[in-house]
């Protein structure tokens, strides 16, 4: 609909969807109603050409991701995931936290999430229980750098869990670049793979190009390096905007590799 004929699901799995925001602006309620909101992207017609140019979805990307899930197997993505790897292997994973486990979640600190038309206006909203308690499936997911570093075990040749949910011929897609260009949202040039960003000079995240990565707000890092089999994952409740302190993640990563290497 509205000009979305050939957006793939690949488009969204590499941010070329062309529907990296919600126009007009989603309302603060609607965004907890999930089939208003996804009616709402279905109704849109591309911001940029799908398919042609990149721009990061870091709160739509779970509604079409999501969505999809939904079609497909009936289940929603937090139900699919708890029901497919983390509660078979006991990982500390969350999308959509159970009551019991919401006393255990670091409040975030510093109101640095500026208003956008991409998702919470506040960083109260993410201290919330209405928050933690709702999928959205590219912004809320609650774990651990332990349990994300558990989970991203799938993409290296010895996983720490016994599970393939993700099917022959995946690495190949992750390896992929699909992307190598400017970034409109975040002001950076990005290397987009399927689901992963790729090393790149602008982000030197890995010490080779086997390296497939991302990051979030304060620094949050998922780095798996597939040469070497290597996971780091760096999590903290601090939020800054800069991506500054990406880099600094960065170096986090790069002590990690030296500490294999020593």
């Amino acid at each position: 609909a509205a000009g979305k004929g050939d957006v793939t699901v690949r488009h969204a799995l590499t941010h070329l969807a062309g529907l990296h925001e919600f126009r007009p602006p989603l309302e603060h309620e609607t965004m907890f109603d999930w089939d208003e909101s996804c009616a709402r992207l279905a109704a849109q017609p591309p911001i940029r050409p799908p398919g042609e140019a990149f721009a990061y979805h870091a709160f739509t990307q779970g509604f079409l991701l999501g969505e999809v899930v939904r079609r497909v197997t009936g289940q929603t993505m937090g139900d699919w995931i708890r029901a497919e790897l983390t509660e078979p292997h006991d990982i500390d994973f969350h999308l959509g936290v159970p009551k019991p486990v919401r006393v255990r979640i670091a409040e975030t600190d510093h109101a640095a999430m500026p208003p956008s038309n991409d998702g919470p206006d506040r960083v109260a909203d993410v201290n919330t229980a209405r928050w933690q308690a709702s999928e959205f499936p590219s912004s809320n997911g609650h774990g651990n750098a332990r349990s994300v570093a558990q989970l991203l075990s799938l993409l290296t040749r010895h996983p720490t869990i016994d599970s393939d949910p993700l099917g022959e011929g995946a690495l190949d897609l992750v390896r992929t670049v699909d992307w190598d260009g400017p970034d409109p949202v975040t002001g950076t040039n990005v290397r987009m793979g399927v689901g992963f960003g790729h090393s790149s000079r602008s982000m030197p995240v890995g010490v080779n190009d086997e390296t497939v990565w991302w990051a979030g707000l304060g620094g949050s890092m998922a780095v798996v390096d597939l040469e070497q089999d290597l996971v780091v994952v760096y999590a903290m409740n601090r939020m800054f905007p800069s991506t500054d302190h990406v880099m600094r993640s960065i170096r986090v990563v790069h002590a990690a590799h030296a500490a294999v290497r020593a």
